[in-house]
């Protein structure tokens, strides 16, 4: 009987079916979740920006691809600017394009547009209004 009463007081609180017994037990959860969240979504941006701007690993198969190598972004990465396939085309969103939907310069933000894709690949180092939808979103820099 003292083991099973020792169980109950422990020094963990006790636990509901719907969460943590204190506020403050919810708020970390929400918190830890939210870290990780953000931490999760920054490192998926970060694999995004260089997964198909630096696939070539050398100056040499860079520029052979037709790429531009060179440092870039605010941490100076030597990385590969490779020519976007389909750049200049008509878009609306950046799922039309293989890089991003790039509004014209002189497009208000949040008005309706129909934007270009950009030229390059890799957008670190950029400040570009982007087409999201249709409509022109405010400047974004990548770095």
């Amino acid at each position: 009987m003292s083991e099973s009463r020792h169980r109950m007081t422990g020094r963990y609180p006790a636990r509901s079916a719907h969460g943590p017994a204190t506020p403050a037990g919810a708020l970390a959860i929400c918190r830890s979740r939210l870290t990780r969240a953000a931490a999760g979504f920054i490192l998926f941006l970060f694999a995004a920006a260089c997964s198909t701007a630096g696939a070539q690993g050398t100056r040499a198969e860079c520029e052979a691809a037709g790429g531009k190598w060179g440092r870039f972004g605010l941490r100076q990465q030597e990385l590969c600017d490779l020519p976007a396939p389909d750049a200049g085309k008509a878009c609306t969103d950046s799922k039309d394009c293989a890089s991003a939907c790039i509004a014209p310069d002189t497009a208000p933000v949040a008005s309706r547009a129909e934007g270009k894709c950009y030229g390059r690949m890799l957008l670190l180092g950029t400040c570009l209004k982007q087409v999201r939808g249709g409509v022109v979103a405010p400047p974004l820099c990548a770095d």
